[in-house]
């Protein structure tokens, strides 16, 4: 069976055409963008498949900055961390600020701003989060222009057999280091081909699971590295682009894959 979902429909919805479509369905996203809440999940056999241009978000549009100073300010912002996660901060290079142990990261026109760890560092190309007043602070003025932050941890989460992400652009999610935002956590046989995964906190996708194939995908531009793998027999990287990873400074750069 196929099912057709489309960007005007919200993750619970598209989470439950999914559920109901059964085993071995093809799932079918219409070309658009869609900001997912958490994670979407596949049963066993079943093929998620993204049209031209489908553009799979974790983040959230930010609106109504004010002038602060020589800075702008969001104000009354949904952070979903409370700040640097303790246990990420063995990743960071940085081991006197640890900028990447935060997993939400600020995006200007689509591209990532630089994090700083103080209000006093921020710049024309940096952005700092006031975590105790919910606040996000920018160099730049954001009028005219697209201003998005992290939230959702995964994209997909897959955890049963022989499930196929396919042709989708994921981009933004904010999951902590070692973690991606495609990530099979059990099951085996899984494919993952024909997607660009890019801007994401950790890694672009992971592989936990057995026999997951990694094929003809671009990972770029990833906080950590562009794919990896850890406990899972079998695990197939073939012919991919791994290429700019490691952009939030962390120990593992690139690609790395450890059977």
């Amino acid at each position: 069976p196929t099912v057709t979902v489309n960007a005007t429909m919200t993750t619970a919805q598209i989470q439950s055409a999914i559920s109901g479509a059964g085993n071995g369905a093809y799932i079918c996203f219409a070309s658009g963008t869609y900001r997912l809440t958490t994670q979407l999940q596949a049963a066993a056999g079943q093929t998620l498949h993204g049209s031209p241009n489908t553009v799979i978000k974790g983040s959230a549009l930010l609106t109504g900055a004010t002038a602060s100073g020589s800075n702008f300010v969001y104000s009354s912002v949904p952070l979903v961390y409370a700040g640097p996660t303790e246990s990420n901060k063995k990743w960071c290079e940085d081991t006197v600020n640890f900028p990447c142990a935060f997993a939400e990261d600020v995006f200007f026109d689509g591209k990532p701003l630089t994090r700083a760890t103080t209000l006093a560092g921020v710049n024309a190309t940096s952005f700092y989060t006031d975590y105790a007043a919910k606040k996000v602070y920018l160099g730049a003025n954001p009028s005219g222009h697209t201003v998005e932050i992290g939230r959702t941890k995964f994209a997909f989460l897959i955890g049963n057999d022989n499930v196929t992400i396919e042709g989708f652009i994921v981009e933004m999610f904010a999951h902590p280091m070692d973690s991606g935002a495609i990530a099979f956590g059990s099951g085996t046989g899984g494919m993952v081909r024909n997607n660009e995964v890019r801007y994401n906190h950790g890694n672009g996708a992971v592989g936990w699971a057995t026999s997951t194939t990694f094929q003809y995908n671009r990972f770029h531009d990833n906080g950590q590295t562009g794919v990896s793998s850890s406990n899972g027999a079998g695990v197939v990287v073939d012919h991919n682009d791994v290429i700019h990873n490691n952009i939030f400074g962390c120990f593992y750069a690139g690609f790395f894959f450890c059977p």
